[in-house]
């Protein structure tokens, strides 16, 4: 922790408190009453797994009176004590997406490590010694991670504003070698996030872009294209 937090990437944008949940004075310390959002995390070195639950479960019962306005992520373990924080914003229960992937790696070979590359930080420079293609093909693509951006700030996708998703995702990739997998659209009576709509769902403006790649936009090196005009839509 004390290394992660020299790096002057976090050094000026986290500040670390040690303390206990379960103590009111360490959640005032920690300005709890204030936040957007409380994360909690699960230990990982531990080997009673069910131990560990019960200490979250505690942990999130007194964030909860403390602070019930403040909404919850939590971690645990065992599926059979998702119950207990059921008043969580989402519970992520590692034991069932661990299961989930591999039944979804049954009806998909590849799920899982994709899930899997997606979830772990890379540079894409994995195994590019290797003499084998696979290999360095394999290491390259395990530098990609989703990414999203409004469409009329993109230069990736500016361009495909009132074309269908099918033709923009197509287009992008073979344009940029980017994979656009989903938009979030405030339009009424769909989903707040799609994930590949189809050829059916027109691109507006307005829409954010997600999409896969080894960057983000903005720190790629291609030239600025006229953008869409954005004055309508709150950044």
């Amino acid at each position: 922790m004390k290394m992660i937090l020299q790096v002057p990437l976090w050094a000026q944008r986290v500040m670390y408190i040690q303390g206990s949940a379960l103590k009111d004075t360490d959640l005032m310390r920690a300005k709890m009453h204030a936040a957007e959002a409380c994360f909690i995390i699960a230990a990982r070195n531990t080997t009673d797994r069910s131990a560990a639950d019960e200490h979250t479960i505690l942990r999130s019962w007194a964030i909860r009176d403390f602070a019930p306005n403040v909404p919850q992520y939590v971690q645990i373990f065992r599926p059979e004590n998702k119950i207990h924080v059921a008043f969580a914003e989402h519970v992520v229960c590692e034991d069932e997406f661990k299961y989930a992937l591999l039944a979804n790696n049954c009806l998909c070979p590849g799920t899982s490590t994709l899930v899997t590359l997606l979830l772990h930080t890379s540079r894409g420079q994995e195994g590019q010694t290797s003499s084998e293609d696979w290999q360095r093909l394999y290491g390259k693509c395990s530098g990609n991670e989703i990414y999203h951006i409004r469409l009329c700030d993109s230069r990736f996708f500016g361009e495909y504003q009132g074309k269908s998703f099918t033709y923009a995702s197509f287009h992008s990739h073979r344009k940029y070698g980017v994979a656009l997998i989903g938009v979030q659209t405030d339009m009424k009576g769909t989903w707040p996030i799609m994930l590949n709509p189809g050829p059916s769902y027109i691109l507006k403006a307005s829409d954010i872009c997600f999409y896969m790649n080894i960057t983000k936009e903005e720190n790629t090196a291609f030239v600025t294209a006229p953008s869409v005009e954005c004055n309508n839509f709150t950044k």
